[in-house]
């Protein structure tokens, strides 16, 4: 089951939560609701090396990272809205949940897509 790509697309998500690094920003910025470049990605990261960042801290405070584009700092928004009032003693199932369900278009995505091979990672 953790060999599954949309299964560790959502453990980068929940690492968000968790992990002062961050390192999940990797995977999520190749989704279609938070594509971030590269470059955004690293930026975050150099500013994240600093130690006084606790997990997902940044995300509320995005528009103080340097180097930041304004697309960049758009699509942090939304991924901050997304996780807004979830830190990492928040249950993983209600974080999904919400996430899929809620605050995002992935679950509906799955579920009406005509392909195959998106139903089944829905089903996942």
């Amino acid at each position: 089951l953790f060999e599954r790509g949309e299964v560790k697309d959502l453990l980068a998500l929940l690492s968000i939560l968790v992990d002062r690094r961050s390192m999940g920003l990797v995977r999520i910025a190749c989704w279609p609701d938070f594509t971030t470049s590269f470059a955004d990605v690293v930026a975050v990261f150099d500013h994240l090396r600093a130690p006084e960042h606790a997990p997902a801290s940044w995300l509320r405070h995005s528009e103080t990272i340097p180097g930041l584009t304004d697309a960049g700092r758009q699509t942090l928004a939304k991924l901050a809205s997304a996780l807004d009032g979830f830190d990492q003693t928040a249950s993983p199932w209600t974080v999904l949940a919400t996430l899929l369900l809620d605050r995002t278009r992935i679950a509906a995505h799955r579920g009406t897509s005509e392909d195959l091979a998106d139903r089944t990672r829905g089903i996942a």
